[in-house]
Order: structure tokens, then C-alpha cells, then sequence
């Protein structure tokens, strides 16, 4: 099978026989497209230029309040609002955490398959990573990372 691209905005490049779990992106026909067109249209309504703004530092208090209240109804406790923080996406997210959680000789379980960019992310730390694998009783990975603890 040959390689398409999903659309000419995306970068990602699939095969028709793959489903492919390694780009970070869900199949397009399961986005709700009209459903985030009218809460956009909502959002804009209600905030104006402040919904295209950079926002909180946490992230936007209207979407923090609704996720710890949805927290809430669906795990054992509602998290406070300043236990949450919404990110620019996985990537910025797992450098947070890297830069600010781990230190020297830290180790790091990731799953297998593993989101295609964590490893560099892990790496780019000075981290090092070791992999066994053994047939009929999978994978196993160590990351170690050479972090010090930054001060919050």
C-alpha cells in the first residue's frame, strides 16, 4: 500500500492498511467537527478577543472549572482548580514535567507503543534509555534522566 497524506494542513502521512498509532493524531472522521464549530462560536460570543488571547497561566479558569467538576462526577474527588494545568499539547506537557518532577537517576516507565516523540523529549533531558525485549513476554524499557529539581 502506498503512503496518503490525510489532508495537505496535517503532517500526517499514513498507509490505507495501517492503523496507525504512532503519529498522536485520532482518525479524522471521529473529531466532532460541528460540535467544536458551535463552541467556538460560543466561546467567541461570550469572551470576545480575550478567548484568542494567551490566557491564565494555568489555563483559561472557565475550562478549569468544568474539568475539575468533571473530574469530580466521574473519579473518586474533584481536583482544585490549581492542581490542574492545561498545556499546549503532550509534547510541552511532558517537558514540564521532565524539567520540573524528575531529578539525577530518576527512571521513567513509558508505555509500548509510546507517544512517537516522548523519547526525544526524554533524551533532549540528557536522559538515557535502555530497552529488553523478550519474545512471548514483551518489552521492557529504562529511562534514566540527569535532572535536578528546579524550585517551583
Amino acid at each position: 500500500m502506498t503512503a496518503t497524506s490525510r489532508s495537505p494542513l496535517t503532517q500526517a502521512s499514513v498507509r490505507d492498511d495501517v492503523i496507525e498509532l504512532a503519529i498522536g493524531q485520532p482518525e479524522p472522521s471521529l473529531l466532532p467537527t460541528l460540535d467544536l464549530a458551535a463552541a467556538s462560536a460560543s466561546a467567541l460570543q461570550k469572551y470576545g478577543t480575550d478567548a484568542l488571547g494567551y490566557g491564565a497561566e494555568y489555563g483559561p479558569w472557565p475550562l478549569l472549572e468544568w474539568l475539575s467538576a468533571h473530574l469530580g462526577a466521574i473519579d473518586t474527588r474533584a481536583p482544585a482548580t490549581g492542581e490542574l494545568l492545561i498545556t499546549a499539547g503532550i509534547s510541552t506537557a511532558l517537558d514540564l514535567i521532565a524539567t520540573t518532577v524528575t531529578r539525577h537517576g530518576d527512571v521513567v516507565l513509558v508505555e509500548v507503543p509510546t507517544y512517537h516523540l516522548a523519547l526525544g523529549i526524554l533524551r533532549d533531558h540528557g536522559g538515557s534509555i535502555e530497552a529488553e525485549s523478550t519474545p512471548g513476554r514483551g518489552s521492557t524499557f529504562r529511562i534514566r534522566l540527569p535532572l535536578t529539581r528546579i524550585p517551583v
